[in-house]
């Protein structure tokens, strides 16, 4: 081989990394490149989990501003205020690929570690106090919603192929996704669904905001982004993984930053600068830092595995798990929904609240009551109750918007130890047991149901248009 020829080790590295991005913008936004053709394998997340946590992290926070914003990629994407704000219209995705003006609210967790939830006989917590804290700007009548303090504050945004499950299946209200997680099949989100959580804080006297990822609020405030969890649906259980800035005071100081390719002891690695570089980000991303990544609720020798970061986790790091907190995201026939914490115990009530870890105990979805996973997703908890006196969206009278939310959860209770399951689409689906079930509510077949008084006209009327138009899930 010719010296002219031979190529740096690290120069080979280099331009494996530029031709993975250049492809990922490719797979982005769908308008192939000179070099998508030729892109590098594909990352494995499972063989190489902190490359694909970068690699992932780098394409979602592509430049992609408007006038009058400092967008990323993620940033255009659908937030929890437009996705679950009216559970009485079905929600659209940002017009012209503009996300939503920047909406922050409180720390969920953070809510839930002092709130005492109002609870039901069996033990599960219906946080109605922070649905309606989350749902004070529903109408689009506040660009901001922060605590107090009005300085920090946190989203959750979700890209399109996860808008549209939503959407599409009835799972921006709660009636829905009862009707929609009660199955015997498992429903999971497709496998390009994208979650993030964001924490904004406004800027601090001494700090250049041209070393963080910023936006102006409406006011003219400056925030910046301090923390961004994000979560893919690449793997099974999803793949998880969290940053944080390298400023901020406590991180990296209860759990050590775990990371085999980007950032060594505070060094970015050539490959990672190479790849900020090909995909033209501003220099600000590279302060920056991955806590970590989690693939499984524990690691190779059965030891609980941990993940969390210093401003989202903040006291409860220790015992903080993404993927074993996550799959507690569940709901029940009635509404009610499994706890983010473990119950404080008593006699220390100042000890610190504890999050769940480890293998998920399989009892938790069996006991008091059954609950139905929602596949790991959070967000969900943002939803509200649809009425049921809501007229059906376009006319189609469908189970889960119309139907289900008639049956009140002592109906549905009372008659499933009568064989009939009326929450469960697919036996309420079948013409024969419809019908059964209309016959019950007329009267016209013994005994009447409800028992303590007939359903008015219009209920009627709109089970059975449900019926005349084909059982429409």
């Amino acid at each position: 081989m010719s010296r002219s020829a031979r190529l740096n080790p690290i120069t080979v590295v280099l331009c494996a990394a530029a031709i993975a991005l250049v492809g990922l913008a490719a797979s982005l936004t769908g308008r192939p490149t000179a070099a998508s053709t030729a892109r590098a394998t594909p990352t494995d997340p499972q063989q190489e989990p902190d490359k694909f946590a970068w690699e992932t992290f780098i394409k979602i926070n592509m430049n992609s501003a408007t006038a009058g914003n400092n967008n990323v990629v993620w940033e255009t994407w659908a937030d929890t205020g437009l996705v679950y704000g009216d559970p009485e219209a079905t929600p659209e995705w940002p017009s012209g690929g503009v996300g939503t003006p920047l909406k922050l609210r409180p720390n969920l967790k953070q809510i839930l570690r002092t709130l005492k939830p109002t609870a039901d006989k069996q033990g599960l917590i219906f946080p109605e106090a922070i649905r309606k804290q989350l749902h004070l700007d529903k109408h689009g009548k506040q660009q901001f919603f922060l605590p107090p303090s009005g300085q920090a504050g946190m989203e959750v945004r979700m890209n399109r192929p996860a808008f549209k499950f939503i959407r599409d299946n009835n799972l921006w209200f709660r009636q829905g996704q009862i009707a929609f997680f009660n199955s015997p099949v498992e429903r999971e989100f497709p496998k390009d669904a994208v979650e993030v959580k964001a924490v904004w804080e406004a800027l601090k006297p001494g700090q250049v905001k041209e070393d963080f990822h910023w936006q102006t609020g409406a006011n003219g405030q400056v925030f910046v982004l301090t923390a961004l969890h994000l979560t893919t649906k690449d793997l099974k259980n999803w793949f998880w993984a969290t940053f944080e800035h390298a400023s901020n005071p406590n991180a990296g100081a209860q759990i050590p930053f775990r990371d085999t390719f980007g950032v060594s002891n505070g060094t970015a690695s050539p490959a990672l600068l190479q790849m900020i570089q090909s995909a033209g980000l501003a220099a600000a991303w590279k302060n920056y830092r991955l806590h970590g990544t989690q693939l499984d609720f524990t690691d190779g020798s059965g030891v609980p595995a941990i993940l969390g970061n210093s401003r989202i986790e903040g006291g409860f790091m220790k015992s903080s798990s993404c993927i074993t907190c996550h799959i507690r995201s569940s709901i029940s026939a009635s509404g009610g929904e499994l706890a983010v914490f473990k119950k404080p115990n008593p006699s220390e009530p100042t000890a610190p609240q504890e999050g769940f870890v480890g293998q998920p105990d399989a009892t938790w979805f069996t006991l008091p009551v059954p609950v139905f996973k929602r596949d790991f997703v959070w967000s969900l908890e943002n939803a509200d109750t649809r009425t049921a006196t809501a007229p059906p969206s376009g006319g189609i009278v469908s189970f889960a918007a119309d139907v289900l939310p008639m049956f009140r959860a002592v109906d549905i209770s009372h008659m499933k130890t009568r064989g009939f399951p009326l929450d469960d689409y697919a036996f309420m689906s079948q013409a024969a047991n419809a019908q059964n079930v209309f016959d019950h509510l007329t009267g016209a077949v013994p005994p009447l149901m409800p028992p303590n008084g007939k359903w008015p006209q219009p209920k009627l009327d709109k089970f059975k248009a449900w019926m005349d138009g084909g059982l429409k899930p």
